[in-house]
């Protein structure tokens, strides 16, 4: 039986704006058995030069290198009874997960060789950690297009031209929370462009228009099911606008009953996803209907 790829192990190696990107990851599996083990045969490297990188991609990673040059300690000499501080440059930093960054930096006028220095868990300014915790998915993303090249499978369409699928759902619980952005996350690792939330929509950012955007943009929109669903004022406008979308145009909407719970009467008629049952297998057993759904899979072998 073959092994289910996951998900990876990784770290990420940046040599500035204007160099490369080096991905390390190892594939992680699950076996016959449902055991989790990395398949070390696999575990490679990625190099790209910058400049292909996906903007906000290079854009996270600019962060978080200037972010780490602010904290690099200065070396200081005395020269006639005046103190004098070296200005550090970075030369690479590493990104691991749990938050830690790795350092190779010089400082104006050092000619030993590149120091470093470490910054590891709280050490590190959450703002940035909240950076770091954004790059992963784009770099897993990137990892599981190149095992796909590897291995010969087709290539997941690229990022400006995948399907936009927006998550509805109602924010009031930390466990459903967690189960969205698990959501989230694998809709991207199939070649999708979740449109969730907390991703899209920042501070100072316009509610409507935002969630507007996210609307006219989805192929799909996915209705997360509770029993407080749609109570909330801006999931009570996305459904709204959802059922419209529906019955104008046609987008396909799919709802997951996260919960046991009474459906609006709106969607009494449509199949739904049962993800009541939170067990890992279970999970997955759900996903696959889900994406066969998204994907438009024909389930009758002679249709």
């Amino acid at each position: 039986m073959a092994q289910k790829i996951t998900g990876f192990d990784f770290w990420v190696h940046y040599e500035g704006p204007d160099q490369r990107i080096v991905i390390d990851y190892t594939p992680r599996a699950v076996d016959a058995l449902g055991q989790e083990q990395r398949i070390d045969t696999l575990k490679t490297q990625m190099r790209n030069p910058v400049a292909e990188l996906q903007p906000r991609l290079r854009q996270k990673l600019t962060r978080v290198w200037d972010y780490v040059e602010s904290r690099l300690p200065s070396p200081e000499v005395e020269i006639g009874g005046e103190v004098l501080k070296g200005t550090p440059r970075v030369t690479y930093i590493q990104l691991f997960s749990p938050p830690r960054i790795d350092v190779s930096y010089r400082a104006a006028g050092d000619a030993d060789l590149p120091r470093e220095y470490r910054l590891v868990g709280d050490e590190i300014s959450e703002a940035t950690q909240r950076v770091m915790a954004n790059i992963w998915p784009i770099c897993e993303q990137l990892a599981w297009d190149h095992l796909r090249g590897r291995l010969g499978a087709r290539a997941v369409v690229p990022a400006d031209s995948r399907k936009t699928v927006l998550i509805s759902y109602r924010k009031s619980d930390v466990k459903r929370q967690e189960f969205v952005e698990a959501l989230a996350h694998r809709l991207g690792q199939e070649g999708f462009r979740p449109w969730y939330d907390e991703w899209e929509i920042k501070a100072g950012d316009s509610l409507p228009r935002e969630i507007g955007t996210g609307l006219a943009e989805a192929y799909a929109v996915i209705i997360v099911l509770s029993s407080d669903y749609p109570g909330g004022r801006w999931a009570r406008e996305e459904f709204e606008a959802t059922i419209t979308k529906r019955i104008e145009q046609g987008t396909r909407v799919i709802p997951v009953l996260h919960e046991p719970c009474d459906r609006p009467s709106l969607l009494s008629s449509l199949s739904y996803i049962d993800c009541t049952d939170h067990r890992a297998q279970s999970f997955e057993r759900q996903f696959l209907r889900l994406i066969d759904a998204l994907n438009e899979i024909e389930l009758n072998p002679y249709a």
